[in-house]
């Protein structure tokens, strides 16, 4: 059975040579939804009555919508709700997917009514049934799925004059629609959604087999029992999704969990999202409390994802101490992707967006246009050697409609004692010895959430160089409001000998042990982050 559109849970269905139905939209079936040209010789017809009668909702304005599909089949119990004898239908009229359909058995019924019991797309047990930990869907709003990864439910045909049977289906798992959206702005189609998770607490079991009767779901088989559902969209292909529009729409993203009906105390929902373009891949959760799914009912998780996006931080990207910022007048033209570039930057002095040229040999003359109020030198070594920094490779962020990871977790100076702007921290090298300083940082993730607040977020947004984007989403480049007083030669000249400026520099590549510096010696020309700290 499949899940399309969004109204009704609960399908009412005939029995004995068997027309099935989910609810009363249009479908794509023979119309007359006919047995004409089967042999009926011996056989009972099990049929769904021309409207649904019965119905719930969920937990918005519309429910799902349930479609019958290829190799469905029913099962009829013709002993006692105790002693069961149960016969699954030999065929039906399904020859697509149907909002009606017909199922049919090999021998005559006569009871005045019979329970019925739908297990699941082509079941070969009408006892149980397997709720997966595992589950696709191919494409949005269109759950074909269901059937197959625990869709199931009950219902009571009753028989009508000509000796066929009418029976309303009423769906006994529980159903969960997840629309994830962004609406901060709107993302690249690059940027998609790959799987949804939901794991509960240990114990507590969301999928597996479970015992099924003429009631529903029973117990769960508890060593095929399982807390947690995977689902993936679009195939299992982890480059391929569904995309993430800026509001809820399901046309575009609606993604249907089949799930064991129950109350979980902690319920996690992670999303795994995905930028081909940027390469990025990871995941982002939210987590539920006392959460309830009833049978036969359909939650919608319409989750605004929320990741914090950067794209304003386009326009901050200067020459050290730069009057104008590196792409001003020239916006349109800026590049936004790693290794694009252009060549309308500043090539002189004569370019308001050209560094500050102003160097007295052995002086820290200090900035005095876009760098004012950036960290130090001595600063950023008492940021970085007494604060406990963590670089983080897994929060994702948006920039100019695309997904990265990547960035520095920084003490605020409040929350690190004895910090100076003024003298360096402890056994650190000063300015004039013009040395880098080098850290060691753990790749840790963010803070726990109970200490976060007592840090600030600084992302790898990369650099300019001649006009070309490097870095981002893998380097950070931040400019200090102190030069290097040390060298002024134009950058013609040597490395190490070329006018520059303090900065912070921070890669979050695994394999660079020394992967934070405090830089004595940065070329002013680069256009870094110019970016107030706390």
């Amino acid at each position: 059975m499949k899940i399309n559109k969004f109204t009704s849970l609960f399908a009412t269905c005939l029995l004995m040579g068997l027309a099935a139905c989910s609810n009363d939209n249009v479908s794509d079936a023979d119309p007359n939804n006919s047995a004409k040209d089967k042999d009926l010789t011996g056989k009972t017809s099990f049929s769904i009555t021309s409207e649904a009668k019965t119905r719930t909702s969920g937990v918005y304005n519309s429910g799902v919508d349930f479609y019958w599909t290829p190799n469905d089949n029913i099962w009829v119990n013709s002993g006692s709700t105790t002693s069961p004898t149960l016969t699954a239908s030999s065929s039906n009229n399904i020859t697509s997917t149907t909002a009606s359909a017909k199922f049919y058995f090999d021998r005559t019924y006569t009871a005045e009514s019979y329970p019925v019991r739908y297990t699941g797309n082509a079941s070969t047990s009408g006892n149980t049934v397997t709720i997966a930990t595992s589950q696709n869907q191919d494409e949005a709003n269109n759950a074909t799925q269901l059937g197959t990864v625990g869709d199931c439910g009950v219902g009571t045909a009753t028989r009508q004059t000509d000796g066929s049977y009418e029976f309303t289906l009423s769906h006994k798992a529980s159903y969960i629609t997840f629309m994830p959206y962004y609406s901060k702005e709107e993302l690249a189609a690059s940027a998609v959604v790959t799987q949804i998770n939901v794991t509960v607490a240990n114990g507590e079991k969301l999928a597996g087999t479970f015992n099924f009767s003429d009631n529903g779901l029973g117990t769960a088989i508890s060593s095929s029992s399982s807390n947690s559902v995977t689902l993936t969209l679009n195939g299992t292909s982890s480059t391929t999704g569904f995309p993430i529009p800026t509001t809820a729409t399901a046309s575009k993203n609606a993604a249907i969990m089949v799930v064991a009906p129950g109350t979980y105390s902690t319920f996690k929902v992670t999303y795994t999202l995905y930028d081909s373009v940027t390469g990025t891949n990871s995941t982002i959760s939210y987590t539920y409390s006392n959460i309830t799914c009833t049978a036969g009912k359909n939650q919608k998780i319409s989750t605004d994802l929320g990741m914090t996006t950067y794209t304003s931080r386009k326009s901050n990207y200067y020459m050290w101490d730069a009057k104008s910022n590196y792409w001003n007048g020239y916006e349109s033209s800026q590049p936004l992707l790693n290794n694009a570039e252009n060549a309308n930057y500043a090539k002189s002095s004569a370019d308001s967006r050209w560094y500050n040229t102003a160097f007295t040999k052995n002086v820290q003359t200090k900035a005095i246009n876009s760098c004012k109020d950036e960290p130090t030198f001595e600063a950023l070594t008492w940021y970085i050697g007494g604060g406990s920094p963590q670089l983080d490779n897994k929060t994702l962020w948006v920039f100019a409609n695309h997904l990265y990871v990547g960035g520095i977790w920084l003490k605020k100076q409040s929350k690190i004692s004895h910090f100076s702007s003024e003298e360096n921290y402890s056994g650190t090298d000063k300015w004039d010895l013009g040395k880098d300083i080098k850290f060691s940082v753990a790749i840790s993730g963010k803070p726990e959430a109970s200490v976060r607040s007592s840090y600030f977020y600084l992302p790898a947004l990369g650099q300019y160089i001649d006009g070309k984007l490097t870095g981002l989403g893998e380097k950070g480049y931040y400019w200090a409001s102190t030069p290097n007083p040390v060298n002024d030669g134009d950058r013609s000249q040597p490395y190490g000998k070329v006018i520059s400026a303090n900065c912070l520099r921070f890669t979050i590549d695994e394999a660079n042990m020394d992967n934070v510096y405090v830089r004595s010696y940065y070329e002013r020309y680069v256009g870094m982050q110019v970016q107030k700290f706390e």
